[in-house]
């Protein structure tokens, strides 16, 4: 997968959720899909819907005979609409930085078309941007296999984590997921976003809500977000909109819908360092998160024995 116009959409409004900043790294040496003049555009947009947001409250609070606050929100309003986006510098030509991955070759053979992620994320404010991956070829900050223990000293080191597709492709799915844990820092953030539904062949894992959820809230995460996102297939994508869906644990949701992808947003905040994830069952999150009493030995009780629960 790669960044696309709506998953910079969705970044967008969770990092003004979440107050996303800080040190951040990037699992994989994302492809963007789109060039540095559409990346102005959607951040303009994004701005211009903030401000239609503000003014929209400023009319409300006035109308309910609150004009202190109506005026704040059409100050608010005025600001936004006036940057139109551009709140952060444009990249001028000649410093601008492209990526053509073989991936991206499908569309164009212009290695001066497709902006590189780190580019995006300057744009977007933030002060740099790692990447890591297990290979070479698209020269990642850090190189490393996500299927081994991730050095101690590189621990607790970043404040925004993110993965767009990579974690589905690793034989040790929860040695990368603790490898994730481990580099951000207490109080940081992780977004994954992997596949629940995707063609044949195209990785070894489809995560489902309880993967997230349980293994998660087992190890030092919590504040959980989950969005489930039905992306539409490549070659449907000019046709059918994308759609997203806001996740509680445990709802009933199909799924499968004809023409699309199914992705999972998942957000969660690290609470605590725990260094070594423990192995969680699933409903770990519904027994200890939702105060339903569902077992009658306690998870940490069959963590410490080995214990199996039986029927």
């Amino acid at each position: 997968m790669s960044v696309n116009a709506s998953w910079l959409r969705m970044f967008i409004e969770m990092r003004k959720r979440h107050k996303l900043d800080g040190r951040t790294l990037a699992l994989g040496v994302q492809d963007v899909m789109f060039t540095h003049e559409t990346a102005e555009a959607l951040l303009a947009e994004a701005h211009i819907e903030e401000g239609i947001k503000h003014l929209k409250l400023a009319v409300e609070k006035v109308q309910k005979g609150n004009a202190p606050e109506g005026t704040k929100h059409a100050e608010e309003a005025l600001i936004h609409l006036k940057q139109r986006g551009l709140s952060y510098a444009s990249i001028p030509v000649a410093n601008r930085r492209y990526h053509l991955s073989r991936n991206q070759k499908q569309f164009t053979s212009n290695p001066n078309h497709y902006m590189c992620v780190k580019d995006l994320f300057q744009m977007l404010g933030f002060s740099s941007l790692d990447t890591l991956d297990a290979f070479g070829n698209d020269q990642p900050d850090i190189e490393w296999d996500l299927c081994q223990p991730i050095s101690k000293e590189m621990h607790n080191s970043y404040d925004l984590l993110f993965d767009i597709g990579v974690l589905e492709h690793t034989s040790d799915i929860f040695q990368a997921l603790e490898n994730v844990g481990n580099l951000v820092k207490p109080g940081g953030w992780i977004i994954l976003y992997l596949p629940m539904v995707s063609p044949i062949n195209s990785s070894m894992y489809h995560p489902n809500p309880p993967f997230y959820f349980d293994i998660l809230s087992g190890n030092g995460f919590g504040d959980f977000d989950a969005w489930i996102n039905w992306m539409p297939d490549w070659d449907q994508q000019n046709d059918i909109r994308t759609i997203w869906l806001n996740y509680q644990y445990n709802d009933d949701v199909y799924i499968w819908r004809p023409r699309y992808f199914t992705v999972m947003w998942f957000m969660a905040r690290k609470m605590k360092h725990v260094g070594e994830f423990r192995p969680d069952l699933q409903n770990f999150y519904k027994e200890w998160h939702a105060g339903m009493e569902l077992f009658g030995t306690s998870q940490e009780e069959l963590t410490r024995t080995g214990k199996l629960m039986s029927d």
